[in-house]
């Protein structure tokens, strides 16, 4: 799993289910391949987080304004730690550079050939 804490010592687990990369990816007008690549802005990083951990955070009833100002450097730094983890557990084959991207099928082609 691909967790980090917060100043406080709260863990949270970064996930990229559907429905958060379907988030993400709106919310940060945001193709996969600048996802997976990582190519992106830092607000847009920043700004993924309480999306990717908004399950935990409504069940500990924290908003995510609230946990944004509460995240410092070191915090950001094990958060980003934690998304790459995160990507390479959801694209492990487009993470490492095999295939020809997250939808390799592990023969030598993608689900589009």
């Amino acid at each position: 799993m691909a967790t980090f804490k917060d100043h406080e010592g709260r863990e949270w687990d970064i996930r990229f289910s559907a429905p958060n990369l379907i988030k993400v990816s709106r919310k940060m007008k945001l193709k996969l391949n600048q996802l997976i690549s990582m190519d992106l802005e830092l607000a847009d990083l920043i700004e993924s987080l309480p999306i990717l951990i908004g399950d935990q955070l409504k069940d500990r009833n924290i908003g995510g304004k609230e946990f944004l100002e509460a995240l410092t450097p070191e915090d950001l730094t094990a958060a980003f730690q934690a998304f790459g983890d995160a990507l390479s557990q959801a694209f492990p084959t487009a993470a490492k550079g095999e295939g020809t991207g997250p939808f390799d099928l592990g023969k030598n082609e993608t689900s589009s050939s």
